[in-house]
């Protein structure tokens, strides 16, 4: 016991820090918990619990405690997903309308941040985490400040030239950050080549790189926002969001972002967290699908190059793991470890037979029959879209919500945690022509209800 958590396993260990799987017995939801140790970690650590604090924004992740116990704790959304860096070291290179539709949602977020004055500070592919139904999350604000302090640090080859020279940053700093990582996206290749961190940054101070191949009106913003001088660049991320869904809906159409495959890289990421095993405190740390910020070459997939840090703030350490994807994962609680208590009742499970995997998991189309909230019906553009689905063992997960499977093919997936513990989705698995398919599907809250079908891509 830590102040009341539970430690499940190991997810990530680095220098200064170390990352567990949590369970938060009080309110009955999973947590990550990331202990400092170092000085300067810990100091990095308060520094994102602060920033953290104010923002509750569904593209960032949130922060519920910090506490000192040998070191800091800081205990966040636990999030099953992977980071956007480990995402593309899969798949490779995004459909246009997919990268635009992920760096959409992030700078979402980071409107939301500029709007109560927190700097991210490292804005970078490493930084964005996605969720198994592709919802980009910022992550690590370890390097936050507010407009117009000195720059603690960053990603080389993300970093705003007056970042990397450790001058003043303020929000168009993180303007510069999010052009060059949907920039890189656009193009599926690195923006700045340089192996070294001061061959990066005179390459960026230099003048705003080339644009080939980006769609015209898209470019016209890039190109404002990876200038080198502040000045010249959109005031912030609610500017830069403006100006990006303007240049977006002049090439895709008022519709766009219903044709983002969202899902289909929800899935990727999951299918990577999938692969990452727990282990006991002693134990070292397996992550198949993780990443290591390590220098980058020209030429290779795009992943996260190591973060540079000023003198003072040295063990902000970036982390770039895949995060357990705990829900379709049904490894043992390690040794002396608290378990934290499983959702599915014990009749149930015991209950329900295990269906094959290839059958169950996968990428489905989503069709809504009816959807009705209040006097509101389903909004234009929002059917037919793709779900990603998982199983493993006897638990189905859809969406963020799970529950168990059973040998009918009926299941009922709940919410995990937090304020949508009323929501649920709910259907039987079979199959038509040869395809799985869900049917009578029903979606419930307290206010909205829903009844769909889906079939397997």
């Amino acid at each position: 016991m830590l102040r009341d958590y539970e430690r499940v396993g190991v997810v990530a260990r680095g220098a200064r820090s170390t990352v567990w799987e949590g369970f938060d017995p009080a309110l009955k939801r999973e947590v990550a918990l990331k202990h400092f140790t170092a000085g300067d970690a810990a100091a990095a650590a308060r520094r994102e619990a602060t920033a953290l604090a104010s923002l509750q924004h569904r593209n960032i992740v949130s922060v519920y405690d910090v506490f000192d116990d040998d070191g800091v704790w800081l205990v966040e959304q636990w999030v099953n997903g992977a980071p956007l860096a480990a995402v593309l070291a899969r798949s490779g290179k995004l459909r246009a309308i997919d990268a635009l539709a992920l760096v959409h949602g992030a700078l979402s977020g980071l409107a939301y941040a500029h709007g109560r004055d927190v700097v991210h500070g490292d804005v970078s592919p490493s930084n964005i985490l996605i969720d198994p139904a592709g919802t980009p999350m910022l992550v690590d604000f370890g390097l936050a400040v507010s407009p117009g302090h000195l720059s603690l640090g960053g990603t080389p080859g993300y970093m705003a030239p007056e970042a990397a020279a450790g001058q003043p940053v303020d929000k168009r700093s993180d303007v510069y950050s999010s052009c060059v990582v949907l920039a890189e996206l656009l193009k599926g290749a690195r923006l700045f080549t340089h192996e070294s961190s001061l061959g990066l940054t005179r390459e960026q101070a230099s003048a705003a790189p080339q644009l080939g191949g980006i769609e015209a009106p898209v470019a016209a913003v890039l190109s404002t926002g990876l200038h080198p001088r502040p000045d010249d660049r959109p005031a912030d991320g609610e500017t830069l969001l403006t100006r990006l869904e303007a240049a977006i809906e002049e090439t895709h159409g008022r519709r766009w972002l219903a044709g983002a495959g969202l899902g289909a890289i929800g899935s990727t990421a999951a299918t990577i967290a999938a692969g990452t095993t727990l282990t006991a405190a002693t134990g070292a740390t397996t992550a198949t699908g993780a990443t290591t910020a390590t220098a980058a070459k020209p030429g290779t997939s795009i992943l996260s190059r190591g973060k540079l840090v000023a003198a003072g703030a040295t063990g902000a350490v970036v982390i770039a793991l895949v995060a357990v994807f705990l829900l379709l994962r049904p490894t043992p609680p390690p040794p002396h470890q608290t378990a934290a208590p499983t959702t599915t009742p014990p009749a149930a499970a015991a209950a329900a037979a295990p269906v094959a995997q290839p059958t169950v998991a996968g990428v489905y189309t989503w069709h809504y029959v009816t959807y009705h909230c209040g006097s509101f019906g389903l909004p234009a553009g929002q059917n037919d879209f793709p779900v990603s689905v998982g199983l493993q063992g006897n638990t189905v997960t859809i969406r963020g919500f799970s529950g168990p499977l059973n040998a009918d093919g009926s299941f009922v997936a709940a919410g995990p945690n937090g304020p949508y513990d009323y929501l649920t989705e709910q259907g039987v698995f079979g199959t038509e022509g040869g395809r799985s398919v869900i049917r009578d599907g029903t979606w419930d809250d307290k206010f909205c209800h829903g009844t769909w079908t889906a079939i397997k891509q």
